[in-house]
């Protein structure tokens, strides 16, 4: 029956990658057997030392994992392309990722930034903030400029996670110990040189704190920098990023919210290789008609969701116990998704509207 689910799954991946946002698209790393870009710019790495591996449906060679120090490297004197922003003023990037937390757990010193990507002076990187019993976890996205006449920073920084004892707590965006989707995008507004900087986390907007000296637009690069850099770029400031990273998008535009939704619309199904929880889900009738009756093993409250094989979600219940039934007449037929999802993590199970 696993085999069964894995292969569901594998093949709703493949269907759900399939409808990303194409125009604009300057950069697709979906690691399809090698460290290839699957974009039109055709970018092929010039250091790696990386290694692929499962991505989050377990399909073996379809994600990069990093250690300490590792990267992959795509130079911009090779691929102009990935200058995104530099002309149109706008760019947006996003990236599934999944921490190495007992790593991040362990780091010595109070403070440190373990860099996910870094294409030029945009960056996604998460920050490590005390030591011992008090050590937070932040996820930060900014601009970073350092030329002659373009200078300064611009930073948003989002608490993900407390690991302070005796309890520790999530945000209810972030999934700690699973894939995350983190997206963000830079674009100007108005007459006014500095950037607006937005930060999406698993398809939804969040709001962090904003730090700010002077960064104007566009992004001025320089060709001879270390271009986009997928795990550790060099800098003694930067600790190296350790765990797996998926489906890199970069774009020169600035994508809409619903189009940060579609791109991370693949983590819904991260549930059967990740779960840490073991509750048995019993629907019935399967195959469907017009009513479906959804039973759960123990007593603890869940959000109910129906997804779609493109990723989306078009029903969702919250706070369920034991059992709920649900009207399915306004579902056109097919293959669907029920995910029931609470703190201790997720499970799915597939079912058929006829």
């Amino acid at each position: 029956m696993k085999k069964i689910y894995t292969t569901i799954l594998c093949l709703t991946a493949i269907i759900s990658q399939a409808q990303i946002p194409t125009t604009a698209l300057v950069f697709r790393q979906e690691f399809t057997g090698n460290y290839n870009d699957l974009s039109t710019t055709n970018a092929i790495p010039s250091v790696n030392t990386s290694s692929l591996t499962t991505d989050m449906f377990n399909v073996p060679n379809r994600a990069a994992t990093f250690q300490a120090g590792q990267n992959i490297r795509y130079p911009f004197s090779s691929y102009s392309p990935l200058m995104a922003g530099s002309i149109s003023k706008e760019i947006s990037i996003s990236c599934d990722v999944k921490l190495d937390s007992a790593y991040f757990e362990n780091l010595p010193t109070p403070t440190q930034y373990l860099n996910v990507l870094k294409n030029g002076e945009c960056f996604i990187r998460f920050r490590k903030s005390g030591s011992g019993p008090t050590k937070i976890l932040y996820l930060q996205t900014g601009i970073f400029n350092n030329g002659p006449l373009d200078y300064g920073y611009q930073i948003t920084t989002y608490q993900l996670k407390d690991y302070t004892l005796p309890t520790t707590q999530d945000t209810i965006n972030y999934k700690h110990n699973k894939w995350n989707n983190i997206g963000f995008r830079y674009f100007q507004s108005g007459t006014s040189l500095i950037p607006n900087i937005e930060t999406f986390l698993n398809g939804v907007l969040i709001q962090g704190s904003s730090e700010l000296s002077y960064t104007d637009m566009p992004i001025s690069y320089n060709a001879s920098t270390e271009g986009l850099v997928i795990g550790q770029p060099s800098g003694v400031l930067h600790q190296s990023f350790q765990g797996k990273i998926d489906n890199v998008y970069i774009y020169d535009r600035k994508l809409t919210n619903s189009e940060f939704a579609t791109i991370s619309a693949n983590t819904f199904y991260t549930s059967i290789n990740e779960t840490k929880q073991n509750v048995a889900i019993s629907i019935f009738p399967n195959p469907a008609n017009s009513n479906l009756t959804i039973e759960l093993s123990n007593n603890d409250l869940y959000d109910i969701s129906i997804i779609n094989t493109l990723g989306k979600v078009v029903l969702i219940q919250k706070n369920v116990s034991n059992s709920i039934h649900l009207n399915l007449s306004h579902l056109a037929n097919g293959v669907y998704f029920i995910k029931a999802e609470n703190k201790n993590g997720s499970t799915i199970k597939k079912f058929i509207k006829q």
